[in-house]
């Protein structure tokens, strides 16, 4: 993974900024260039987040053993646990992906559990989402 240099606005020259972008380019052969006009700054997290379980870097045989059991239809209830930054988030998010293909950002609600954990969030968020959701079982 190659990280992205930034280019600000004040390090190039009215003048010669024809000159430095090409020179920018060649330095930079098939690198993104974040520039300043970028309105969306991404969290590197989320940057480089695995998209599918192919790609979570977890324990194989749990990741194998998911991944299964959804191509067979056969995914049962799951408790991920855990330290930080061992790949819970990223390994349901790549089941939901492919589970619910492009839509799955309409199919899942992601909560944090140290902020959302009030009975508000249950009376609200969740039975919000739970009752504004069309589900098919097949």
């Amino acid at each position: 993974m190659a990280m992205a240099e930034v280019v600000s606005l004040m390090d190039i020259d009215d003048d010669d900024s024809q000159q430095k972008e090409n020179h920018s380019q060649k330095l930079n052969k098939g690198k993104n260039v974040v520039t300043a006009t970028d309105t969306k700054a991404t969290p590197w997290v989320e940057k480089y987040r695995p998209q599918s379980l192919a790609e979570v870097a977890a324990h194989r045989d749990i990741v194998d053993t998911i991944d299964r059991l959804t191509s067979e239809n056969r995914l049962p209830h799951l408790l991920l646990y855990g330290p930080p930054g061992t790949g819970k988030t990223s390994t349901i998010l790549a089941v939901a992906r492919k589970l619910y293909g492009t839509q799955f950002h309409n199919m899942i609600l992601e909560l944090n559990a140290s902020d959302d954990r009030g009975i508000d969030v249950v009376r609200q968020q969740i039975q919000d989402f739970a009752s504004t959701q069309s589900f098919s079982f097949g």
